[in-house]
């Protein structure tokens, strides 16, 4: 139902019959209902969907650090939002209706606090279900607290699924060894980092590890 503040030609709010009006920027607006086109989707946008899914899922799962990054940020969107915006954005490659995600290029993160210095990550040596993480302290970097955590974010594009943990180890550490699900076996893992101080209060952003084959 429409409502109708100021006389039959101004200011209408809400639905009325096959119109809706709003008000935008100071000013009423009356568009036509939108509707539910009969036309299949073009492969440009069952393309876009599928992307756009896919970045929304990988969002949705790590909420923390998504939380902890973008919604520092300040604007009026929500930190999933603006995460998914990003990474739309910056994380695509290739040509419609072919487009990609480029995982080296995704985001979980984005803060002040310094970042991992040659992080690598590497199939362990001792268990085939494990990844082994490294990476070097910058000494002179006086921002880079040895009681910073770091968070270990691992996504499997094949499947969808991810793992991981927040929090388990600090900067000071310089190593990891990470459990992975059995069901990972045999397919490419893309693998991040990022940092949070002990408060809370900083994050970093966040850094693609790199792409493994899991055996």
């Amino acid at each position: 139902m429409g409502k109708l503040f100021a006389g039959p030609w101004m200011d209408v709010r809400g639905k009325v019959g096959n119109n809706v009006g709003r008000y935008v920027n100071g000013e009423n607006i009356i568009t036509v209902k939108p509707h539910k086109s009969n036309k299949p989707p073009t492969a440009n946008q069952l393309n876009h969907q599928e992307l756009f899914g896919k970045i929304n899922s990988i969002v949705v799962h790590w909420a923390e650090q998504i939380s902890q990054g973008f919604g520092r940020l300040n604007s009026k969107q929500t930190a999933r939002q603006l995460a998914v915006e990003y990474n739309f954005e910056r994380a695509i490659t290739g040509t419609s209706p072919n487009r990609e995600i480029d995982y080296s290029k995704f985001m979980f993160s984005r803060g002040s606090l310094p970042g991992a210095q040659q992080l690598k990550v590497i199939n362990s040596l001792d268990d085939s279900y494990y990844l082994t993480f490294t990476w070097t302290k910058d000494v002179n970097d006086k921002e880079a607290g040895d009681t910073d955590f770091i968070n270990f974010m691992v996504h499997c594009p094949a499947t969808g699924r991810n793992t991981g943990l927040t929090k388990v180890v600090k900067r000071s550490a310089l190593t990891w060894e990470l459990a992975i699900p059995y069901s990972f076996a045999g397919e490419e893992l893309e693998c991040y980092v990022n940092f949070t101080t002990a408060d809370g209060k900083k994050v970093s952003d966040s850094q693609h590890a790199g792409t493994l084959l899991k055996a």
